[in-house]
């Protein structure tokens, strides 16, 4: 019964996902990221046999978060910076569906995880989500730790490059958001676009 109740509720975070991104699509990752650009992630292991997430990183609160907080509930995923509009309007369109699905009572942790630890400290993850949703969880940790974390979820991404024009750093990395199961293991990711520049 209980797991007939979860399949329930990964249902509705596919309906609502799909409300909000719209038609779910294979994104042509390597049309935006050159070989010589990519940092990680290269690796084309599948994640079909569900692995447990394993990981060690510093909250915004500056607190040792683990993947066993991922335990005990669904969680979703996403990697970016806090320099980003485009991360920005994704974790927007996230809130939008956390908001869904409380109106249907399912409870879903979302993680923010920075691809630029250097810059996305403690202190900067927590102004940068009370301005979106102080519930999130936002992650930073070593450079090191980071880069392991990512590549367990297959994320590409470029490294860091200063815009004379703009003033701004930009990173560009692929556009998904992976749903977490209750125990900790991946269950299925979405695509939101094609890689952007951050």
């Amino acid at each position: 019964m209980r797991n007939n109740k979860n399949q329930m509720y990964i249902i509705k975070i596919f309906i609502a996902l799909a409300m909000i991104t719209g038609i779910i699509f294979l994104c042509l990752l390597y049309s935006s990221l050159t070989p010589s650009k990519l940092k990680i992630g290269a690796k084309t292991s599948s994640m079909d046999d569900s692995p447990k997430i394993k990981f060690t990183l510093i909250d915004q609160e500056g607190k040792k978060f683990d993947s066993t907080h991922l335990q005990g509930h669904l969680s979703l995923i996403y990697f970016g910076t806090t320099y980003s509009l485009y991360d920005n309007q994704t974790l927007k369109r996230v809130e939008d569906i956390i908001k869904i699905l409380k109106k249907e009572n399912i409870l879903v942790q979302v993680v923010f995880i920075t691809l630029d630890s250097e810059h996305d400290t403690s202190e900067v993850l927590k102004k940068y989500l009370e301005k979106i949703d102080d519930n999130f969880i936002g992650l930073t940790g070593r450079v090191e730790d980071i880069e392991q974390l990512a590549d367990q979820f297959k994320v590409f991404y470029t490294s860091k490059i200063f815009d004379v024009k703009t003033n701004k750093y930009e990173l560009q990395h692929s556009n998904f958001v992976y749903l977490i199961s209750s125990q900790g293991k991946f269950l299925k990711h979405y695509c939101l676009g094609l890689p952007k520049n951050g």
